[in-house]
This record gives C-alpha cells, sequence and structure tokens, in this order.
C-alpha cells in the first residue's frame, strides 16, 4: 500500500526520459538501433519535416529483424 501512494503522486515529468530524443524519417535503422542501445531507450518519436509522423519501437525492430529484414 505504501508504494502504490508513492506512485500515485508521480507525474510524467518525474519518470520521463529528458531531453527527448526523436530522429528523422531519413536516419537509418542501423543508426536507430545505435543511439536506443546507448541511450538504454525502447521508443523514439520519428520526425519529418519537424512533426512526428510516428514512433518506432525496439519490439517494431525485432519484428522486421524476425521478417528478415536487414539493418543495412
Amino acid at each position: 500500500k505504501g508504494r502504490s501512494a508513492e506512485i500515485g503522486k508521480l507525474t510524467v515529468r518525474d519518470i520521463m526520459t529528458a531531453p527527448a530524443v526523436a530522429v528523422n524519417v531519413e536516419t537509418s535503422l542501423k543508426d536507430l538501433c545505435k543511439l536506443m542501445y546507448k541511450l538504454r531507450i525502447h521508443r523514439v518519436p520519428i520526425l519529418q519535416e519537424d512533426k512526428i509522423c510516428g514512433i518506432l519501437s525496439s519490439l517494431d525492430v525485432c519484428a522486421a529483424v524476425s521478417r528478415g529484414e536487414t539493418l543495412d
């Protein structure tokens, strides 16, 4: 009960990754994977003309690799 009371007081700001990390749609998948690994993050907003057009997750990358797609 004590821990759930603490969690109830948290805001998104308290636990978010900052500063925000985003990449351009032209970023290679290989470079994105390196960035995600280096920063230990699992989701990255994708920008096109400075607007978010999607979010790529580590699970999305795993799915692509499992289908036989390569990072090159």
